[in-house]
């Protein structure tokens, strides 16, 4: 099975947080703070040696979970991205499964009733009399 990559473009801040990405053609905007990790992939099985200095970005890649819009398209996406190194190419290695948001569930005949007249009804039938001085103690 092999990985999806895909390059993109993107634009960074100073610190180097991505803050719009162009995919496809369309310009992304990444509308919530990106977050990133670190992944060590298998540099054991790949039997290739680096000379000192060379490793960096080779055995720990940083990825980013982006949260973006596109222009023209309601709704958000979610991608995972990395800047391969020494290249310092973008590229998306995942993209997440578009999640829509639950409808609303209709109202039910109760909940459009209401309350008022509902709990007034309720304590004239549950209502005792009393007679004055009943209930009261006797000094």
């Amino acid at each position: 099975m092999g990985t999806f990559t895909e390059s993109v473009t993107m634009e960074c801040s100073p610190d180097g947080e991505p803050v719009r990405m162009w995919w496809r053609g369309l310009c992304h905007e990444i509308v919530a703070k990106p977050q990133s990790w670190y992944q060590r992939r298998p540099w054991w099985q790949d039997h290739t040696s680096l000379r000192p200095g060379e490793g960096v970005g080779y055995v720990d890649t940083q990825i980013w979970r982006l949260q973006v819009v596109r222009e023209g398209e309601p709704g958000i996406l979610t991608l995972d991205v990395v800047l391969y190194r020494p290249s310092l190419r973008w590229r998306v290695i995942k993209v997440h499964t578009r999640v829509e948001p639950e409808p609303e569930p209709e109202p039910l005949e109760s909940d459009t009733l209401e309350t008022g007249t509902l709990l007034a009804d309720t304590f004239e039938a549950d209502a005792l009399e009393i007679s004055p001085g009943e209930g009261e103690d006797s000094a």
